[in-house]
């Protein structure tokens, strides 16, 4: 009986979900209202849709947020503000206030539901990104290079059990010259199976 009420309650999240996105597919709402809102920390901004796969350091002071009540109930846009971030394109997600659900991706500025998400975007696949910065910083520190990594991407490779998170840097002693390190992970339990050099310049 357990087992139905739940499996009942999570479709009628879903349902939920995906009216307030065409809500937001279909209404014409101002973003510009600025509010404080989160303190992006660099741990939190891994948990955001869209936003965890932009690099931190040059992206952290280009994303914007605003509190939006639709039916009586406060979501959080999360919106990319400059170029330099974002090539000129608004990127971002909507979330419930807690930060809990995601409700929509923004992609090029127009709003995308849950069945049109790209994989890659999802916060979930990015939940063992600091980790495998750590890992490369450490690694590349056995080596006599002190490693200062600066963002990390992901390469889902399905049906695999692994993918490479791409982990980008500079290397502090040899003149701030670039590099990155490749590290294969298993994204579910954040294990880690090997760490490469994919370049480097020195």
């Amino acid at each position: 009986m357990k087992n139905i009420i739940l499996a009942a309650s999570l479709m009628c999240s879903l349902s939920l979900s995906a009216s307030v996105c065409q809500k937001f597919q279909e209404g014409d709402f101002d973003y510009s209202n600025y509010s404080g809102g989160i303190e992006l920390t660099k741990e939190i901004w891994k948990t955001i849709d869209v936003v965890a796969s932009f690099p931190y350091e040059r992206c952290k002071d280009a994303i914007r947020q605003s509190t939006i009540e639709v039916d009586g109930a406060n979501y959080i846009v999360f919106r990319s503000v400059e170029d330099e971030c974002d090539g000129g394109n608004t990127y971002g997600s909507i979330y419930t206030e807690d930060l809990k659900t995601p409700i929509a991706h923004i992609y090029d500025s127009d709003i995308y539901c849950e069945e049109d998400w790209r994989e890659d975007e999802r916060a979930v696949h990015h939940k063992c990104d600091l980790q495998a910065e750590a890992l490369a910083e450490s690694k590349l520190k056995e080596f006599g290079l002190d490693f200062k990594a600066v963002s990390s991407s992901i390469e889902l490779r399905t049906p695999y059990s692994y993918s490479h998170i791409f982990v980008e840097g500079i290397v502090t002693s040899h003149g701030n010259k670039s590099a990155t390190v490749k590290v294969l992970t298993a994204l579910k339990s954040c294990q880690f199976a090997s760490v490469s050099i994919s370049s480097l310049r020195l």
